[in-house]
């Protein structure tokens, strides 16, 4: 049953990605069910990635990093540095794989983002203000802890 709801989850999350590469938007008709997903398959079957309180702290965890960092941006700068569809889809990955996967993905998005967003912007021809799509960079990393926890690795967890 884990492999089935862990291809559910591939299947959404690589579209997800694939939208946000095309439009720089994480529709809340997949990030939200991603969330409810992950919280209620925590809540009450045997096969999800944690446990209810676990997922219910990392949905919180989630979004609220994420929002803090834009407040704090907006702050300094007066402009928005990063959008809520990525705190919606870091709290969907908080609620289906709980709250201590949560600084782990966040970290290797932040990696892949800074690599990838500056060939992004090279690529378009852009200046380093211009803004570029972070989701695909969240979904990797959800994707690579998803596959941590699926192979018995727990490598990304003891981060």
């Amino acid at each position: 049953m884990i492999w089935i709801y862990s291809l559910i989850i591939t299947a959404m999350v690589i579209t997800l990605a694939l939208i946000d590469l095309r439009t720089m938007q994480l529709p809340n008709y997949l990030t939200l069910p991603l969330m409810i997903l992950g919280l209620l398959v925590s809540s009450f079957t045997n096969f999800g990635f944690c446990q209810a309180h676990e997922s219910i702290i990392g949905l919180i965890l989630g979004y609220s990093l994420i929002w803090g960092v834009n407040f704090f941006y907006f702050l300094v700068t007066k402009k928005h540095g990063i959008g809520m569809g990525d705190a919606k889809l870091l709290s969907a990955f908080g609620s289906i794989l709980g709250y201590f996967y949560i600084l782990p993905i966040l970290f290797i998005a932040s990696v892949l983002g800074l690599l990838g967003g500056i060939i992004w912007l090279k690529l378009n021809k852009l200046s380093h203000q211009h803004a570029f799509p972070f989701g695909p960079y969240l979904c990797i990393s959800g994707l690579i802890a998803i596959f941590d926890i699926v192979s018995n690795t727990f490598f990304i967890r003891n981060f």
